[in-house]
């Protein structure tokens, strides 16, 4: 969980420079690998807190811009 925040921060960070679709097209692309391949381990509370998670980040993104 660690690993996969820290590399939406990378991709999610506000002073990147990119538009606001392509920084979700490659969080839509690492958090659904991410989901296919932990997905049927993982219980339901620890992915609606990453939800929770990135949608603020997101804010904060467009916020800036």
């Amino acid at each position: 969980m660690d690993t996969l925040k820290r590399r939406a921060r990378r991709q999610s960070r506000r002073t990147r420079g990119h538009s606001i679709a392509q920084v979700i097209a490659e969080l839509r692309e690492t958090l659904l690998g991410w989901k296919a391949y932990f997905g049927g381990a993982v219980v339901l509370s620890p992915l609606r807190d990453l939800d929770k998670w990135t949608r603020r980040r997101l804010w904060s993104y467009r916020w800036q811009k």
